[in-house]
């Protein structure tokens, strides 16, 4: 099983080559975002700037509560809304991946009606066919409008006199190392007891980074999950969360191969795995719990 999967891994979808530097919606509109990784130095009130959302409120859509600064994602899920995707250049392109069944009067209406003759000269469209897995620019993430004003609920930055006011810096870590106990449910996979069994008093690495998928005709129905990582010695599982609040606990099959369109990944997922998650074939972030 494990020879068909890496074989099958040949033949995954274009869509696995896609620069991480692009926005690429995730999810189905109106319930779509995009997933934003910060720059060096970038604060929790600027990413919610961009989000046209008050800090409060984007802390919350990426699971982070109050106080809890050490939990900052890498990546940020940043909902798509008629506030923050403009029409103009000078925010961040965002992009559509085509699927079957898709064409530009569809996309209009999805991305707030920008126009179908702006939608053909973002991308230089000489006709109104679309091609499945091209990428097609929509809109641009920012806005223009004053900042929303924030809540009463407090926003979790460090104490500091006021004559030195101090916002929330993103890290870049990718890889944090916890102790705190955590159980995988059964609900999560075939492979969960084995992570529960594995991670027993023991310490664990948490790895975010970006996951693309490998094709598999496992996990459908019986929920045996499979991931390939560098790094990770094979056999091992691993507990997966896509940024939401659903986990799926897989096993490791081997490496990520040695190739152009794997670089910057972390981690190649079952598509099985990836739809347990909510996820489609193309690059999302993931958040990795590892044993030590």
């Amino acid at each position: 099983m494990n020879k068909w999967i890496l074989i099958a891994f040949c033949l995954i979808s274009p869509l696995l080559g896609l620069s991480q530097a692009k926005l690429m919606v995730l999810g189905k509109c109106p319930d779509c975002y995009v997933q934003y990784k910060p720059k060096v130095g970038e604060t929790v009130e600027q990413i919610a700037g961009l989000a046209a959302l008050t800090p409060e409120k984007l802390l919350s859509l990426n699971g982070v509560k109050p106080g809890e600064n050490s939990r900052l994602p890498a990546f940020w899920r940043i909902p798509i809304t008629l506030t923050n995707l403009q029409k103009t250049p000078g925010g961040m392109p965002v992009y559509h991946v085509i699927e079957r069944g898709d064409n530009l009067y569809r996309i209009n209406l999805m991305y707030f009606q920008p126009g179908i003759s702006l939608l053909q000269e973002w991308n230089s469209l000489r006709s109104n066919s679309l091609k499945d897995g091209e990428l097609l620019l929509v809109g641009y993430l920012g806005t223009t409008s004053p900042p929303v004003a924030a809540t009463t609920t407090p926003i979790p930055i460090p104490v500091v006199p006021p004559s030195a006011p101090s916002p929330v810096y993103i890290t870049d870590s990718s890889s944090i190392l916890r102790n705190e106990r955590i159980e995988a449910a059964a609900s999560e996979g075939y492979f969960a007891a084995a992570f529960n069994n594995a991670v027993k008093g023991k310490s664990w690495q948490e790895r975010s980074g970006l996951c693309a998928t490998f094709k598999s005709i496992t996990g459908w129905n019986d929920q045996r999950f499979y991931v390939l990582m560098n790094d990770v010695p094979v056999g091992s599982t691993v507990r997966i969360s896509a940024g939401g609040d659903k986990f799926i606990c897989a096993s490791v099959i081997g490496p990520i191969p040695d190739m152009k369109i794997n670089k910057g990944l972390m981690a190649r997922l079952s598509n099985a795995a990836a739809r347990q998650l909510d996820m489609g074939e193309s690059m999302f972030a993931v958040t990795i719990q590892i044993v030590q």
